[in-house]
This record gives C-alpha cells, sequence and structure tokens, in this order.
C-alpha cells in the first residue's frame, strides 16, 4: 500500500517498468511490483516439484473514489 502526497512518487516507486528513453530495461530502476512479479515467477520457474496457480488483482483509489 502507498500512501502520501500528490507527486511524492508513490506511482513510480511502485510501477515503474525500469525502462530507458531507448526502451531497453534496467531492472535496477523497476518499481516494487514488478521486481516483485519477476522474483515470484523466477522462484516459480525453478521449483520443479509443484504446480502453481497465480493470481494478481490490483486497484488504485484515487481521489478517494474506486473506479467501477
Amino acid at each position: 500500500m502507498a500512501y502520501g502526497q500528490t507527486g511524492s512518487g508513490k506511482t513510480h516507486s511502485l510501477l515503474e517498468t525500469g525502462t530507458d528513453a531507448n526502451g531497453t530495461l534496467d531492472t535496477l530502476g523497476c518499481g516494487l511490483v514488478p521486481r516483485l512479479i519477476s522474483e515470484l515467477f523466477i522462484s516459480i520457474a525453478s521449483d520443479f516439484q509443484h504446480e502453481y496457480d497465480v493470481q494478481v488483482a490490483m486497484f488504485q483509489i484515487y481521489n478517494e473514489q474506486v473506479p467501477p
């Protein structure tokens, strides 16, 4: 969960894809969510003994409103 003043970098910190001006992926510049997802699937891919079903849900509350 991220909470804070407008313009303080919440969206960047959470969702930044980590691409530079040329469109090249820079994992050091990725936000929290892309890094967590990447690590999750790397861990799943290395586990050959189990089968995983992954479901993800996200939503943003903006101006104290949840979009439909």
